[in-house]
């Protein structure tokens, strides 16, 4: 799923809203800042190509600029002919676009809604810190005790704002 995607389905009305009522507990909070990178190096076969945010074009401050060079590398010289350069140039974006936005998520036990399917775009309204539209990427059953455990993310729109980091 693109970016474009993904922020499609939080921008979608959400089909359900979460309140204190209906969330039994929350397990973890996380802004996943050691999934977020900020320069993506791919190298199929004898092609390799860069994208960062200076090369996208950002305004400063950006991500290198608050977290420092965070890089992802991925190779795939051994399964992929030299040829096939043209996979690096249209994979490399995509990547980036994937892996450059600090995504806070968090585990929640809810009640048993059945109805709540994997990447439903949901509401919660639990407390200030907690609160807003979610993507739902992961649902967990516990039948015995009629209840469910969400994995849920969204995009952090307060990291924009964030003074840079200058260690």
């Amino acid at each position: 799923m693109d970016t474009t995607q993904r922020v499609n389905r939080l921008s979608n009305p959400p089909c359900l809203t979460l309140t204190k009522a209906e969330i039994i507990n929350i397990e973890t909070i996380s802004t996943n800042l050691d999934k977020l990178y900020n320069r993506v190096n791919i190298n199929f076969g004898a092609y390799t190509k860069t994208i960062d945010c200076e090369a996208q074009g950002e305004p400063r401050p950006n991500l290198i600029d608050k977290y420092g060079v965070k890089e992802l590398n991925i190779t795939g010289g051994a399964f992929l002919p030299a040829q096939n350069a043209n996979l690096a140039r249209a994979c490399a974006p995509n990547i980036y676009a994937q892996t450059c936005r600090i995504k806070n998520t968090a585990t929640l036990n809810i009640k048993f809604t059945p109805q709540l399917e994997l990447s439903d775009s949901i509401l919660l309204v639990y407390d200030n810190y907690f609160s807003g539209p979610q993507l739902i990427e992961g649902i967990e059953y516990d039948l015995e005790n009629w209840l469910m455990r969400l994995e849920v993310s969204s995009e952090d729109v307060s990291s924009e704002s964030e003074e840079p980091n200058n260690d």
